[in-house]
């Protein structure tokens, strides 16, 4: 006989999928959230920490993100890094719009994706993955340039690899 078990997701107090005495039917049959829900939730991939809202009202519902991707290397410590970094940042933008920004030197990602309601486990994570997947290629040519930091260990900002530092440059020649 085979045994069945009941996978949940949580998400801070939230529990996914959403709890069905938090649902109605409407006049055409469709079910729908009771009132406006939303909750926070953060995330890491690729190294870099995100921070999530859902917001819900009625049969619409989105998430918004913010991923701290890393420091702009100084000028000082490789010009070749700073310009190349400089120019993903740049293209990344004119392709998918404005979704990075510079914040005192720091490299941020904003963007938002659509979910499926009434929200459910895998409608979140699929709706995180398209954007995810958008933006990859992007943080794939960041990466050739910011790891993790040593001081910070996955936690901590993305810096300069030690192999783009000048120093390092200097002492190959």
């Amino acid at each position: 006989m085979t045994k069945k078990h009941q996978f949940n997701l949580m998400l801070g107090d939230r529990r996914l999928p959403v709890d069905i005495h938090a649902l109605a039917v409407d006049s055409d049959g469709d079910v729908v959230g009771l009132g406006r829900q939303t909750f926070t939730f953060g995330f890491a991939y690729q190294s870099i920490s995100y921070a999530a809202h859902y917001v819900e009202a009625g049969d619409l519902a989105h998430i918004d993100l913010v991923g701290q991707v890393g420091l702009l290397p100084f000028t000082a410590e490789s010009l070749e890094a700073r310009l190349a970094v400089s120019r993903i940042l740049d293209a990344a933008n004119s392709h998918l719009g404005p979704i990075f920004r510079l914040e005192d030197g720091r490299i941020e990602l904003f963007g938002a994706a659509e979910v499926v309601v009434p929200v459910t486990a895998v409608g979140l994570v699929s709706a995180l993955a398209a954007f995810l997947l958008r933006v990859k290629p992007y943080v794939d040519c960041i990466d050739i340039y910011l790891g993790p930091s040593a001081e910070g260990g996955e936690a901590g900002p993305r810096r300069l690899r030690p192999a783009y530092r000048r120093s390092a440059n200097r002492r190959k020649r």
